[in-house]
């Protein structure tokens, strides 16, 4: 029926652990469970939250991390004996709408990457009973110098419908000149780009 059961991990330095703690480091309990909640909706209707942990944000020498486990429905589109499963794109705010996403197509000024940083995710969901996987997106590997980009999957031996996909993002502090800036755009949209976020089964 599509339903896919998730389990997403956020570990963050740099501005990544700024934009979270900025965030959530003085949410109150309700505040922090109705950002769970639309970061659920944002993965789609229906959707679930079975489980959910932030780290102490308020400690600054850990860094930040989020994680969560859910169940979301619909997930899959089946076309006669196939399914194609879209991963959900980044759901929470501070991987979205931070600085450091170059989100518009032009610029009047220089884009600035005001300090090393990086966010790992694990990624680790069990897709619909019935179906083999028939492709999972190759592994990629980008280094510049704006910084570093990985993302790979890998299917368990023993459970042909767990998988696991992992993916790093390491950005350089930096001042990025205007005529770069569609380089680091580029690269960024593609490596989000949905092609390397679909499974075919």
């Amino acid at each position: 029926n599509g339903t896919v059961i998730g389990s997403e991990t956020y570990t963050t330095t740099g501005i990544f652990d700024y934009e979270m703690r900025q965030d959530l480091k003085d949410a109150t309990p309700k505040e922090i469970s109705q950002s769970f909640d639309q970061s659920a909706t944002a993965l789609g209707e229906g959707t679930v939250i079975k489980k959910k942990t932030l780290s102490d944000l308020k400690n600054l020498t850990e860094p930040a991390s989020i994680s969560w486990t859910y169940s979301s429905p619909d997930q899959g589109i089946i076309e006669g004996n196939m399914m194609i499963y879209h991963l959900p794109r980044l759901a929470f705010d501070f991987l979205t709408s931070a600085p450091f996403v170059p989100s518009l197509e032009k610029r009047k000024y220089p884009f600035f990457i005001r300090r090393n940083c990086s966010y790992t995710s694990t990624f680790d969901f069990h897709l619909p009973k019935g179906y083999k996987i028939v492709y999972i997106p190759e592994k990629i590997m980008i280094e510049n110098e704006f910084g570093k980009w990985s993302q790979s999957f890998s299917v368990d031996p023993k459970d042909p419908l767990h998988v696991i996909k992992k993916r790093t993002i390491m950005l350089k502090s930096q001042t990025i000149p205007l005529k770069k800036y569609s380089i680091y755009k580029s690269v960024y949209d593609k490596f989000l780009h949905r092609r390397n976020g679909f499974i075919l089964l």
